[in-house]
């Protein structure tokens, strides 16, 4: 391995580290940043547990911050990682799905409201 490679592997190897680290402490925050932490997820391509995330934003959502998962997802396409954004795509439920999820989540919404 020729010393610039290995530059650019000690490199990489020391922006991960970097990313984990800041990882940690936005969760740390009293309100955590979770725009921050996704898009650290992202350049670290760990797409499991972004979603894990984001999932977890959309069981939220419903009944406290419905705008989360969307912020996210622009958040995540204004960064232009396509590679990573068309795993996203792969991994989410098929459409159908997520029209029933919408369409009963809006239901329990609507019967908690009354």
């Amino acid at each position: 391995m020729q010393k610039s490679e290995r530059q650019a592997r000690l490199l990489g190897l020391f922006f991960g580290e970097v990313l984990r680290l800041l990882v940690k402490e936005y969760q740390r925050l009293p309100s955590p940043d979770y725009l921050s932490i996704c898009q650290c997820l992202m350049f670290l391509d760990e797409l499991k547990v972004l979603l894990a995330y984001w999932k977890s934003f959309c069981n939220l959502a419903v009944r406290t911050m419905l705008c989360w998962p969307f912020q996210i997802a622009f958040d995540l396409i204004e960064n232009e990682h396509q590679a990573f954004l068309l795993n996203v795509r792969n991994r989410l439920p098929d459409s159908k799905s997520r029209v029933l999820e919408s369409h009963n989540n809006l239901s329990n919404l609507q019967s908690r409201s009354t």
